[in-house]
């Protein structure tokens, strides 16, 4: 339900839109400072998602299959079936998500791209890729590349024998591995998630444990096979950088070693990277390089006797059988089965005959710890526990960075799950808005309201992240503690969102209609700014519903205001981790810049001026707001305001703000806001319910006071911001004045050095004359313009 102010404001004179626009030197003490570039979030492509609904996904599934089960030359296919390789391949696309800021994940692809397209763990994937490229090339762009490597590995799975849970689609193709940045090897990488390359001991926010890896070491912490406890225990904590608990976690790692094999013939590994060498990447380092010469992790062999049929073998050989370390042709520690080994064999993956299955120390590892190992015998004893736990984990792997249920398409999507955090949506009536919009402007005229109310919504929505789409205001999780509690929301012992949040309910409980809290924060947040600046109209998307508990909010941070926070896993009063912020809040540079001003919007040109000219020392406050004064002992900043000042692209457009015209900067923040306030509300993968329903609902006539839609930003050096065009006539008459003026300067000018040159030679002559100089050398003397030759 959409209403524009201009029906229910009449009486108090503000207007509103009916549209909805969507879319200097640190000081010593500073460490140093990165640039990062950051250009606009992740191009949306409606006709992909409009596409996939028609889409004849039999005919597709039906080339994925042909192409699994046709063997290629320049790579062989294992067991003569292609299906492994492609489980991995989606692993370790979906695999580089992690919690702490949502990077990674398979939505974009960025597997194509350096970074992660040259991580060791990703060896040989080229040549998944290739085999693909068969079935893109037939499909184009009726398909995304994200979501072709999904479907492929669920279809080769199915075909294997295992029941997929469905498949989400809607993946949208990045064009370069920019949002690969920060999951490194990088300066970004180090600056917002440092890990010492090669250490195996990263911690969060980095996802894996080491650099240009997925999860774990296969090969025990820290390379340690004889450290069994601690390998189990960096798994569940790897793991859970992800999102998983410890059943998602046994039955993705088993339930993905059910099929394949590792590779593991040549001690010197699989050869130079694409980085290294793109035109022969991965080459191998002895015999053929491909086959049964095959080298990419350099642990070799199968996990069960039946890899490429579906099975929890895997578990039923750690639960029944003894395994003890061996080393694999290239070199590595890994593990057999004992007294025998040829007790349990898998088919040679090339030619004919048996070899032994192998285990991993990150496999044997789960037999040291007690729930992982009772998760492994539950598994081994119960078929039915691990289809269904399979299959939800690995559709989670596969998903969680898509975001909210409202994000999947197509017809192969199965029913949202808890992990998405669903929120119903609501139908508020314009009678409940217009009630509700009278009392929270009652409110709003006591002293602090507005400052309490703009907070309240600021924080509320600030939460939300472009990377894997979750956050924002829908659902209200702010009433809360994970969110309400962040420091930055106390001042002392008082929670500064307590009162509002109090008085909203208040209002909530005594409107004669039905709105949620969600609204009514966004509602009064608007309001609140409205009231606080005029010339901003902000527009009102409401539907929002309201979250039963906090769960949905996890690693979840009100980005731009988190300096001062206490619990996160980030370097929070670091420059880098604020243009981090920036760049996953999904705001263009002007915006953040804009909505940094929200609790100054009544002089929001002083705020500016002030960042810009004063020099600021830190102090120690109640309030994490309040870090930095200036020394005239007046202004205050937070540290993320000055963080304005050391970022050369955003000191330029805060002195823009501060020197430009009142519409430069009103219409940034009103593009700010209302992108913040309404980022989370999600008609698939690249529609928006405000967006879409400001255009359908919006009265047909133009109020008088609307707001027509806002010029593009351009931020020129000298841009006044008057569109006043001077007539023709005028132009003319102003360029004859002008040349005029200039053709009169030129003769005095003349007239001035004339008289300047005569004076200056007679001076010279009579001086050289008493030098006895030659009449002739004197005429060579004469400067030029007084008949002279130069």
């Amino acid at each position: 339900m959409l209403v524009a102010y201009t029906q229910i404001l009449s009486a108090t004179g503000m207007s509103a839109t009916a549209s909805c626009p969507m879319l200097g030197t640190p000081p010593t003490w500073h460490p140093s400072v990165l640039s990062m570039t950051r250009p606009a979030p992740k191009e949306l492509n409606h006709a992909y998602v409009n596409s996939l609904d028609g889409l004849n996904f039999a005919a597709l599934k039906s080339d994925i299959t042909s192409m699994l089960k046709t063997s290629q030359s320049f790579w062989p296919a294992d067991f003569g079936h292609y299906g492994p390789l492609f489980v991995r391949l989606a692993w370790h696309c979906a695999g580089s998500y992690r919690r702490s800021d949502g990077m990674g994940g398979c939505d974009g692809a960025r597997i194509r791209f350096d970074h992660e397209n040259s991580w060791a763990d990703n060896a040989n994937l080229d040549k998944a890729k290739k085999l693909l490229w068969s079935v893109k090339k037939k499909w184009g762009d009726k398909i995304s590349w994200g979501d072709l490597i999904v479907l492929t590995a669920d279809t080769a799975m199915e075909d294997m024998g295992f029941e997929t849970l469905g498949t989400c689609l809607g993946r949208l193709d990045d064009d370069s591995g920019f949002w690969s940045e920060e999951l490194g090897p990088s300066d970004q990488q180090q600056e917002v998630a440092p890990c010492p390359e090669g250490s195996g001991k990263c911690q969060e926010p980095f996802g894996a444990a080491f650099l240009q890896h997925i999860y774990v070491n296969p090969g025990g912490r820290e390379g340690n096979s004889s450290d069994l406890v601690g390998s189990a225990l960096q798994i569940r904590e790897v793991f859970g950088r992800m999102g998983m608990n410890d059943s998602e976690t046994i039955a993705l790692i088993g339930g993905g070693h059910a099929f394949g094999k590792a590779h593991g013939r040549c001690a010197g590994g699989p050869g130079p990277s694409p980085v290294e060498q793109p035109w022969d990447s991965w080459p191998g380092t002895c015999g053929s390089g491909k086959g049964a010469d095959a080298t990419t992790s350099k642990f070799e062999g199968a996990w069960t006797e039946t890899p490429i049929v579906w099975s929890n073998l895997y578990f039923k050989y750690l639960r029944d059988l003894s395994f003890v370390k061996s080393v694999s042709p290239a070199g590595n520690t890994q593990w057999e089965i004992s007294p025998d080994p040829a007790t349990k064999s898998a088919p040679v993956a090339h030619g004919s005959g048996k070899t032994p299955i192998m285990m991993l120390t990150s496999d044997v590892a789960l037999l040291h710890d007690d729930s992982f190992k009772q998760l492994v015998h539950n598994f081994a004893d119960d078929w039915a526990l691990l289809n269904n736990s399979f299959a939800h984990a690995w559709y989670k792997l596969m998903t969680r960075d898509l975001g909210p249920y409202e994000r999947c398409v197509g017809p192969l999507k199965p029913g949202p799950q808890p992990w998405q955090h669903v929120v119903p949506s609501t139908s508020p009536s314009a009678d409940s808005i217009t009630e509700a919009t009278t009392q929270l402007q009652s409110w709003l005229s006591t002293q602090g309201a507005r400052d309490s109310a703009i907070w309240l919504a600021a924080q509320c929505a600030a939460t939300f992240r472009v990377t894997d789409y979750r956050g924002g205001c829908n659902g209200a999780r702010i009433r809360f503690s994970g969110e309400k509690g962040l420091a930055i929301n106390m001042r002392g012992t008082t929670n500064k969102l307590d009162a509002p949040l109090k008085k909203i309910q208040t209002i909530k409980d005594s409107l004669s209609g039905s709105l949620s809290m969600s609204d009514l924060i966004v509602l009064a947040g608007g309001l609140a700014v409205m009231s606080s600046s005029s010339g901003i109209d902000i527009p009102f998307c409401g539907g929002r519903g309201d979250a039963s508990s906090g769960e949905g909010s996890a690693n979840l941070y009100p980005w731009l205001t988190m300096n001062g926070m206490t619990g996160a896993v980030f370097k929070q009063n670091d420059l880098q981790f604020f243009l981090h912020a920036a760049k996953i809040s999904g705001l263009t540079t002007p915006e953040v810049v804009a909505f940094m001003a929200r609790m100054h919007l009544a002089d929001w040109r002083s705020y500016y001026l002030n960042l810009l000219n004063n020099d600021w020392v830190p102090v120690t406050t109640d309030d994490p707001a309040v870090a930095y004064r200036a020394q005239d002992g007046v202004a205050s900043a937070s540290q993320a305001d000055l963080f304005l000042t050391y970022d050369d692209d955003m000191k330029a457009v805060a002195q823009q703000f501060a020197t430009g015209t009142d519409d430069l900067f009103k219409q940034t923040f009103k593009a700010a806001w209302n992108k913040l306030m309404s980022a989370d509300r999600f008609n698939g993968p690249v529609s928006n319910v405000c967006a879409d329903h400001f255009a359908t609902d919006a009265p047909s006539p133009s109020p008088p006071s609307a707001v027509s839609p806002p010029k593009p930003m351009n931020y020129p050096l000298n841009d006044d911001g008057d569109d006043d065009d001077m007539p023709a006539w005028a132009v003319a008459i102003v360029v004859l004045v002008s040349l005029s003026i200039s053709l009169l300067l030129i003769l005095i000018a003349a007239v001035l050095y004339k008289q300047t040159s005569d004076a200056s030679r007679l001076q010279f002559v009579s001086h050289k004359q008493k030098e006895g100089i030659s009449s002739a050398a004197k005429s060579e003397a004469f400067p030029v313009g007084s008949g002279g030759r130069a």
